[in-house]
């Protein structure tokens, strides 16, 4: 059986301890929260290629996309991420889109900043364990 498509794909950029967070603006969903660099999969695209876009798109990195999702999230109301975990890439981090997001910072999970995305908070509670 094949597995079906998420609506979503979000990204865990995880070094040295540390996860990158996005603080979010001008969003239809979510505005002035923190949240993982994420996206809708776009109609003909598979996830991988969907965050790949993505991380391009909103930090100007590539990566793997190859890589399978370290874990599958359903929200409330059934919209389904699938979370790459994001460990080497290529290229500089850069906010490349300053309209969407106020703020990268680079966060310990001891210490994470509120609020946070219900599906950010979610994932990363589900990460960390």
């Amino acid at each position: 059986m094949t597995r079906p498509l998420p609506d979503v794909v979000a990204a865990i950029l995880f070094s040295e301890g540390r996860v990158l967070l996005q603080y979010r603006i001008n969003t239809s969903r979510a505005p002035c929260h923190w949240g993982l660099p994420a996206g809708r999969v776009e109609a003909g695209e598979t996830p991988d290629q969907a965050v790949h876009r993505e991380l391009g798109e909103e930090l100007g990195i590539r990566f793997d996309p190859q890589l399978p999702p370290v874990l599958v999230y359903t929200a409330e109301g059934g919209e389904r991420f699938d979370v790459f975990l994001v460990t080497e890439y290529a290229g500089e981090i850069a906010n490349k889109e300053p309209h969407r997001c106020a703020e990268l910072r680079w966060c310990a999970l001891d210490e994470l900043p509120q609020p946070m995305t219900s599906a950010t908070a979610a994932i990363l509670r589900a990460f960390i364990q």
